[in-house]
C-alpha cells in the first residue's frame, strides 16, 4: 500500500511540475534558433549554450562543447573579403560577436545594425553570436571562409 501512495505521490508531483513548466509563455523562453544572411540567402546558425531564468525554474544546456566542436556541424560558408553579415535573432536581444580564427584566438568585434564585417584576410573563421534577452542568453555559432 505505501508504494502505491509513494507512486501516486511521485505522479502527483510530475503532473504538476510539468504544469508549471507549460505556464511559461512562448514570449518568455530564450529563442534556441538564429540566422544570419549572406547576400540575399538565409542561414540557420548553430545553437550554443543557452541559459534561462524563469519565475520557478532555471533551464541551461548540459553539454559543454567547444566553439570549434558546435561549427563542425556549420558548412562553412564561402564568404568575399569584408563582406557583410547581418545576424537575425527574435525579440531584438543585446548581441556581443566574438570572431575565432583557427590557431584558438579570440576577439570581440564590432557589430552595427545587427551586422558584422567579416574578416579582410584570408582565412577559416568561427564567429559566436551571444545573446542576452532579460531571462537568459543563448550562443551561436557560423563559421566562413574569406578568400
Amino acid at each position: 500500500m505505501k508504494k502505491y501512495m509513494l507512486l501516486l505521490l511521485l505522479s502527483l508531483v510530475l503532473i504538476l511540475t510539468g504544469c508549471s513548466i507549460t505556464n511559461n509563455s512562448i514570449e518568455e523562453q530564450i529563442p534556441t534558433s538564429g540566422s544570419i544572411v549572406v547576400g540575399k540567402t538565409e542561414y540557420e546558425m548553430m545553437p550554443g549554450k543557452y541559459t534561462y531564468r524563469g519565475e520557478t525554474m532555471k533551464i541551461s544546456t548540459l553539454e559543454d562543447k567547444s566553439v570549434y566542436e558546435i561549427a563542425e556541424g556549420f558548412d562553412t560558408l564561402n564568404v568575399e573579403k569584408n563582406e557583410s553579415i547581418e545576424i537575425i535573432l527574435e525579440d531584438n536581444p543585446s548581441l556581443t560577436v566574438n570572431e575565432w580564427n583557427d590557431v584558438g584566438e579570440v576577439k570581440e568585434i564590432t557589430i552595427k545594425d545587427n551586422k558584422i564585417t567579416v574578416q579582410s584576410e584570408a582565412g577559416i573563421y568561427i564567429y559566436e553570436v551571444v545573446a542576452k534577452w532579460p531571462n537568459g542568453e543563448a550562443s551561436f555559432i557560423f563559421e566562413v571562409e574569406t578568400k
